[in-house]
């Protein structure tokens, strides 16, 4: 089954919040994913992130980003 992953604190291409949502059945599968769109967008695929599964057994809304710094 696949799960849902936010990534958050990445570095974007300007000085703002980031957020982006990763689908994928394992943390490291995810993990290579994220790498991936990050290159793909001229980031740097090796800094660091933070990757949290959403649980999806309940009703709810996750905040991605609120625009604070």
């Amino acid at each position: 089954m696949m799960k849902i992953w936010t990534c958050k604190g990445f570095t974007g291409m300007y000085a703002v919040p980031t957020a982006a949502v990763v689908v994928a059945r394992y943390k490291d599968e995810a993990t290579r994913l994220m790498r991936a769109l990050l290159t793909e967008n001229g980031l740097d695929p090796d800094q660091s992130f933070i990757l949290v599964q959403v649980d999806v057994s309940v009703p709810h809304a996750v905040m991605l980003s609120n625009g604070d710094y």
